[in-house]
């Protein structure tokens, strides 16, 4: 996916380029393994406008000597073995046959540790410092820490990583988790790769398994710009409306390696779908067939569950035949949204039910996306990467409902959705806290949310798994 301008003449490389997330008892029995098998809900805030931005400036060039004994970027075992060793056994996570594999976000310490005393059992996944193997510079740039991706790994949990967030979303500037000026455009033509060349070299010294997700809810907090609209990818989903564009103004043949989008630019379809579409491909290209590091497994960027195309083309109130109706459908419709098989490994979600919500209301929603999956991607594992249950703490009925929807969604997992493969619970991130300190998401010991938590994980045994499997058929080796 990505282009790469890498020269090797002799020993030297010249590179040239222009250039955020987002464990109690083993479980008694190993799951059996496919083996190589290829943000929030109504009562969380409303993102503030965030100021413009000035665009990004291109990168300085950067130049790599093969023989200094430092695998830089650019260099890899293939082109210089005497600096860079061999990357690891390439192996995917894969689902296990039957049941889901049990994450926990932390956000605040002890979230790892109250969910899992809570329910009885240990997490796969994240680790007790969920963020902290991904950071970013003081410019935005995405830096990826070995040794943090190992002290989760130790603890006997895999970790998710993130290049560039694949939206030109200013806010993300704001909160100084993206470049200033990144569209999707600038990622296909190669601008950033002199920095994802250094984020690949980092990825590559962990060089173990690690979930890599191109972008997070792109139809939930990002929905005001998807991957971008206009003829530069640069401006956002109003824009599009109150011009009656945004169809047919994404031109993928102009990049660089542009077989990888040669089924975009579906005049029929939403630019800004497409741009996500081919920001998955590029990732995808460049981090696993140039770079060589495929023990990277791809998400597909958390597709939010909270809406349906239906209900938001009834919010835009357009009709069919009307100007931005087919706009409006496109941009909300998973099957318009999926890569494609070859560069997604498991399909992942995100899931909340509202404090001031039912379950049936919300799970109704779920089964929508899960049968859209099915039509386009129906033997991709599902992972819901954010499930959450907030309530009111300081209502007693608030808990004792969100502990009955707790059990309702875990029942409908079990009962009728057999392709959610794992979940990671959502945690109170500072934020959520800071938005409304009221409202809460961990699930935590001797509470009626725990307890039903724990009730259904005991009646149920054999499908919560704590332990990661890969595609060959081995096990995390630090989880016990």
């Amino acid at each position: 996916m990505i282009k790469t301008f890498i020269l090797i003449v002799l020993s030297l490389i010249i590179l040239v380029a222009g250039e955020n997330v987002y464990p109690m008892s083993s479980s008694p029995e190993t799951p059996d393994v496919v083996p190589d098998k290829p943000k929030a809900p109504a009562d969380a805030p409303v993102k503030p406008e965030a100021p413009a931005v000035a665009p990004s400036k291109p990168e300085a060039l950067k130049v790599i000597v093969c023989g200094d004994n430092i695998c830089e970027m650019g260099e890899n075992n293939d082109n210089c073995p005497k600096d860079c060793e061999a990357s690891a056994t390439p192996l995917k996570i894969a689902p296990p046959s039957k049941g889901v594999y049990i994450g926990q976000w932390e956000w605040v310490p002890g979230d790892v540790d109250n969910f899992q005393t809570a329910i009885g059992k240990n997490t796969a996944f994240f680790g007790k410092n969920s963020a902290l193997p991904m950071t970013w510079d003081a410019t935005g740039r995405s830096i990826f820490s070995p040794s943090a991706a190992q002290q989760e790994w130790n603890e006997g949990k895999i970790v998710i990583v993130h290049a560039y967030e694949a939206s030109p979303d200013p806010l993300l500037v704001a909160e100084g988790e993206q470049v200033a000026g990144f569209t999707i455009d600038k990622l296909l033509n190669g601008d950033y790769e002199n920095h994802l060349k250094t984020l690949a070299a980092q990825f590559r010294q962990f060089g173990k398994p690690m979930f890599f997700m191109t972008v997070r809810e792109p139809n939930v907090g990002g929905e005001d710009w998807l991957g971008g609209f206009g003829p530069n990818g640069d401006m956002g989903l109003q824009w599009a409306f109150d011009n009656q564009k945004g169809l047919a103004e994404f031109d993928p043949s102009k990049f660089p390696n542009s077989h990888l989008y040669s089924d975009l630019g579906n005049p029929q379809v939403s630019d800004g779908i497409e741009r996500l579409i081919a920001a998955q491909r590029y990732y995808h290209d460049y981090f696993v067939r140039q770079e060589g590091l495929d023990f990277l497994t791809f998400d597909s960027m958390g597709w939010g569950t909270h809406e349906t195309w239906q209900d938001r083309v009834e919010f835009f109130e357009v009709t069919p035949g009307s100007p931005n109706y087919q706009l409006a459908k496109t941009s909300f419709s998973f099957a318009n949204f999926y890569p494609g098989d070859q560069y997604v490994d498991w399909i992942s979600l995100t899931f909340y039910i509202g404090a001031n919500e039912d379950s049936a209301f919300r799970l109704g929603k779920l089964k929508f996306v899960m049968e859209e999956i099915r039509a386009v991607a129906p033997n991709k594992p599902v992972l819901i990467i954010e499930l959450g249950f907030p309530y009111y703490k300081d209502s007693s009925q608030s808990a004792i409902d969100s502990a009955k929807k707790i059990e309702d969604t875990l029942n409908e997992i079990i009962q009728r959705q057999p392709e959610i493969k794992g979940f990671g619970m959502w945690s109170d991130s500072a934020d959520l806290v800071q938005a409304n300190p009221n409202v809460g998401y961990l699930i935590k010991p001797n509470t009626e949310r725990g307890d039903a938590f724990k009730a259904v994980v005991s009646n149920n045994p054999d499908y919560f798994h704590e332990c990661i499997y890969f595609s060959d058929g081995s096990k995390i080796p630090t989880c016990k």
